[in-house]
């Protein structure tokens, strides 16, 4: 899973909860509920950004395919930039997942783009989705204009020093509003602090970013491309 940044299991007036887990080498569960979340129910919002790639209505047939899709792509990105995770279990059953990947030398923010692509290319070229819809989301992620360039510009203006990234941040849908979110973003702060690393997040819509906010971190850069897209960088500890 790569090189982990400190547990952190209490400072800064925060104790991890009992139920924090590292992510487990079959992710195959922290997978589903990130699917779940991005997904969304008809009481829940999905994830924005995943909303603006497919550009599908909830009930299109091929929505969950290509939501599960996206999800591989985010979770071996990471990893294959020697990411980890972290699981929060809540009554015995996963509630909640981040990823989280710290670059030593600031050059990570950059590869992570090319990472996704290179998995495009090489692992993914026999088992890309098929079809107007997944040739709409390619398009919209990684075309010329896409998401994924628009991104990366900024990783390599804004995020040029050593950080840890949060690529990752999803509760399930019926638990969301227990502070999961917070628990965890806690517990990823606290690691950054002890290693006197900054955060780096990229997160869609304003209630989102609002969200972070809380966590110390400042909104670098933001742009629209059919949703608002939000930058943020947190400043390591004592700064």
């Amino acid at each position: 899973m790569g090189a982990a940044l400190p547990k952190g299991r209490q400072g800064g007036g925060f104790t991890e909860p009992e139920g924090l887990r590292p992510l487990r080498r079959d992710w195959a569960p922290a997978l589903e509920v990130s699917v779940k979340a991005m997904c969304g129910t008809e009481l829940k919002q999905g994830d924005p950004l995943a909303e603006y790639l497919l550009g599908l209505d909830r009930a299109h047939p091929r929505r969950l395919e290509l939501l599960r899709f996206l999800a591989i792509l985010i979770f071996e990105e990471s990893l294959l930039c020697g990411g980890f995770g972290l699981e929060l279990y809540e009554g015995g059953r996963l509630a909640a997942v981040c990823l989280g990947t710290s670059s030593a030398n600031g050059s990570l923010a950059a590869w992570r783009g090319r990472a996704a692509a290179w998995l495009l290319r090489r692992k993914w070229a026999r088992r890309l989705p098929r079809g107007p819809e997944a040739e709409e989301l390619l398009l919209r992620a990684f075309g010329p204009n896409g998401l994924a360039s628009q991104l990366e510009w900024r990783r390599e203006k804004y995020a040029a020093e050593p950080h840890l990234s949060i690529p990752l941040m999803m509760v399930e849908p019926r638990l969301q509003g227990q502070k999961l979110c917070s628990q965890l973003m806690r517990a990823m702060c606290c690691r950054a602090d002890e290693a006197q690393l900054p955060c780096y997040l990229e997160t869609g819509g304003a209630r989102n970013a609002a969200i972070y906010q809380r966590f110390g971190f400042q909104v670098l850069d933001h742009f629209d491309v059919g949703v608002e897209v939000f930058t943020l960088w947190r400043p390591r500890k004592g700064l």
